[in-house]
């Protein structure tokens, strides 16, 4: 008991000052009780948490003299720090002294030029205060009455009432004076016995510094604490409240905008996870391409001894760039977690308490802190900025002239621009750092090697110049900036000969208004369903009604057209999905003709597949509706009839099905029941649009059921009759909803995202595809959009 204190506390659990340390723990709480003298007010009605002292002094530190707080400061970013130390870190300048914040670096202005302006820390002066009188009741300093003029009377007992400690002779006084007869006296022994219920927390009322009156109203028009005066004479035609009562509505509002930020410190815990892991696996892979390159070059002895060196050598060096990458990405989340969490700390100190006075005085700060961790948020790339691949390249066939063979590289950027990815936004400046090998960089002063670089669009094949500055220590650096979205690759020559990776694609990401009109639309069609986009931007759709496949070029013009009704090749009745391959070979989903037809790009027939006395095959296609095509040439078909997705091999052979129930009721986990499209991720899993069970069904490349999204509803998120799918790559995924006439959007990890219509211009919209510049296009009843 003796060492037990009390200290404030939120009402979840007990908060640390913004000085950087925090302690959260799981206790009993207790209402204190309080009371009033004359003139006075010592009430203290919050919850208390109980720790020991020590934690308590620990807790009145200030992180930057490393000594108990004197006269606490609140900056704006919501930590706090010694008057003094605030002092001698402030600077100045012609536009005023600034303090920038040991803790987070935020660079502050001082208001008025005057430290003392900034806000008192009112939790850690209560802090300071419960702590000395804490000291005084476990004995731990010489108590002396605060009530005589001489400091060095011993005190022997505490007026509650007073909230004071008082020698004899107060005693006496406090028996004998009529005006002190009811007050509360306790001897030390009995304080130190239940101490608990007699905390002295002082709760100071915000004084109108015009009429020098306790503020007890709260204009909301000028967002300020007033006395009645003011109400008479400043404010009477402005919208104001009690204070208690405005103080509800301000902290629920809080409340509101803090929880906007209540996840973020689970994702950026999750982020630094995982860069973390990889990190690790880097350097694991870099022990494994060691070993690969020691079993190669022990088979050539003393003569290729130097060039093994310059291998590892290399290899150490891409091993360490990569995970520093990743190190500094880790930190820089490490610390926006930080400034979350202590910003949830402090604001959610200030919300439970009933201090209001102070809460108001904070409440700007809060926002605006807030509002800034929200913004740094955004900014964050919680996407790993590598991937731990790394390898080795080894020729054998030419080992006996292995002296100058071999490379390590991971075929990869060492870093570009702030965020360590190749995603970018318009108009963003994009920097590039490129390690230069040890041969190219030995000859960067020669005048005829001389570094060149050039930027070319993947979309149009247009090319521009662009300026590299060599480092002294061995990197080339490039910046530039792009207002069109797409795809475009560096190239980077020393002379006519690329380095080693070049050229190097990066992505310029759509604006966020990409979704509100289409950027190019196609009309007058009868009933488009499947669309593709061939390796040349040219839009290849079919359309059931007319029982044609189109290849529009582009500006909008047709240039081939294939089909009419009826069984015979190149015929169709009622086509539907439609893919292309690498080659730009056409695959169509001939729907009532029970086939899958293949073209050339002119729209010359090729091959067909049927499944017709196809002995691996269990039965015919049926009625197929999609079509995909993945990285090695297989053929994936939705066969709806059979509820069942089909695999071709490159030849348009039987090679597997996956998704339908033996007893042909599919109503079993991962069993289609009335499949429509497919698509396919970079890592081959397979998503599956069934518009009986209203969701996407995902599977492993081998077949094995992984998941699902969606399910039947209106709302964001859920789905209605799915169709069209698409995924782009940077694992969105589009799925049309022919029920809902909208496009939702989610991410391969399950995760909604968004949903977009367009009123009577995006009816059943059925078929969608993205291209490799983030376009997106959408067939409905009678066309095709373009975002």
């Amino acid at each position: 008991m003796a060492e037990a204190i009390a200290t404030m506390a939120t009402k979840n659990s007990s908060s640390s000052s913004m000085d950087g340390r925090s302690s959260r723990s799981s206790s009993t709480s207790t209402g204190g009780s309080s009371g009033t003298g004359p003139g006075k007010d010592f009430g203290f009605t919050a919850d208390v948490t109980i720790v020991d002292l020590d934690t308590l002094q620990d807790r009145i530190v200030c992180s930057s003299c490393k000594k108990q707080y004197r006269s606490p400061k609140t900056l704006p970013c919501l930590h706090s720090f010694c008057l003094s130390c605030l002092q001698e870190l402030s600077t100045s300048d012609s536009m005023g002294s600034t303090v920038e914040c040991p803790q987070c670096n935020k660079q502050v202005r001082v208001p008025g030029n005057d430290l003392t302006n900034f806000s008192s820390a009112f939790s850690i002066i209560r802090q300071v205060e419960l702590f000395n009188f804490l000291q005084k009741v476990n004995g731990r300093v010489d108590i002396r009455c605060e009530k005589c003029s001489s400091k060095s009377v011993k005190a022997c007992s505490y007026c509650r009432d007073c909230g004071k400690f008082i020698c004899d002779l107060c005693v006496q006084i406090h028996k004998s004076w009529f005006e002190f007869q009811k007050h509360k006296l306790l001897t030390l022994r009995e304080l130190k016995d239940c101490f608990k219920d007699h905390i002295p927390q002082k709760i100071v009322p915000s004084q109108c510094g015009l009429h020098q009156r306790q503020c007890t109203v709260f204009c909301e028009t000028c967002k300020e604490q007033i006395c009645h005066e003011c109400i008479v004479k400043l404010h009477r035609d402005h919208e104001y409240n009690m204070l208690e009562e405005s103080a509800v509505s301000h902290k629920t509002r809080l409340r509101d905008s803090l929880d906007s930020i209540l996840d973020m410190p689970c994702k950026l815990e999750k982020a630094i996870t995982t860069i973390n892991a990889i990190s690790h696996n880097f350097c694991g892979k870099g022990k494994v391409v060691t070993d690969e390159i020691n079993s190669v070059f022990d088979k050539l002895e003393r003569e290729v001894m130097v060039r093994r060196q310059l291998l590892l050598q290399e290899l150490a060096t891409l091993v360490d760039s990569k995970v520093q990458l990743l190190q500094d990405q880790s930190k820089a989340l490490e610390k926006c977690k930080d400034k979350v969490s202590s910003c949830r700390e402090f604001v959610d100190q200030m919300i439970a308490s009933r201090h209001n006075s102070e809460f108001f005085i904070l409440e700007k700060q809060m926002d605006a802190r807030i509002n800034e961790v929200k913004k740094e948020f955004s900014r964050m790339e919680l996407t790993p900025a590598e991937e731990p691949e790394v390898y080795f390249s080894f020729d054998q066939q030419i080992i006996e002239q292995a002296v100058k063979a071999g490379s390590v590289s991971d075929g990869s950027i060492l870093y570009a621009g702030t965020k360590g990815s190749l995603l970018f936004d318009a108009n963003e400046v994009i920097t590039f750092y490129v390690a230069l090998s040890s041969a190219f960089y030995k000859n960067k002063g020669n005048a005829t090697d001389d570094i060149r670089a050039e930027i070319q669009s993947l979309r149009d094949r247009s090319i521009c110049g662009a300026t590299v500055a060599v480092s002294n220590s061995g990197f080339a650096k490039m910046q530039c900036s792009f207002s069109e979205r797409g795809r475009y690759a560096v190239h980077i020559k020393m002379g006519t000969r690329h380095i080693s990776g070049s050229p190097y694609v990066f992505y310029v990401k759509p604006l966020p208004t990409q979704f509100q009109a289409p950027v190019k639309s196609i009309g007058k069609l009868n009933s488009p369903r499947g669309i593709t986009v061939n390796k040349k931007y040219q839009i290849v759709v079919t359309e059931e009604a007319k029982h044609i496949m189109s290849v529009f070029g582009k500006k909008s013009k047709k240039m081939v057209c294939v089909g009419s009704l009826g069984p015979k090749e190149s015929d169709f009745n009622h086509p539907m999905g439609v893919a292309c391959d690498s080659d730009d070979y056409i695959y169509v989903a001939d729907s009532k003709n029970d086939r899958i037809q293949k073209f050339d790009k002119e729209g010359e027939f090729v091959t067909m597949f049927s499944g017709v006395g196809v002995a691996s095959c269990s039965k015919p296609l049926m009625g197929p509706t999609g079509v995909k095509i993945d990285s090695k040439g297989r053929v994936f078909v939705v066969d709806r009839g059979n509820s069942r997705i089909v695999v071709l091999n490159s030849d348009m052979e039987y090679e597997t099905s996956f998704g339908s129930a033996s007893s042909g009721t599919g109503t079993g986990l991962g069993q289609l029941q009335d499949p429509w499209d497919l698509a396919l991720d970079k890592n081959g899993h397979v998503y599956v649009t069934d518009t009986k069970q209203h969701c996407i069904l995902i599977y492993a490349p081998t077949g094995e059921f992984r998941g699902r999204i969606g399910g039947h509803g209106t709302q964001k998120g859920r789905l209605n009759r799915p169709s069209g799918i698409s995924i782009d790559s940077f694992g969105r995924i589009y799925v049309c909803e022919f029920g809902n006439h909208r496009v939702s959007v989610f991410h391969v990890s399950s995760e909604f995202l968004d949903c977009f219509s367009m009123g009577l211009t995006m009816v059943n919209p059925c078929g969608v595809t993205v291209d490799d510049d983030g376009y997106v296009y959408i067939t409905t009843s009678e066309n095709i959009h373009v975002f």
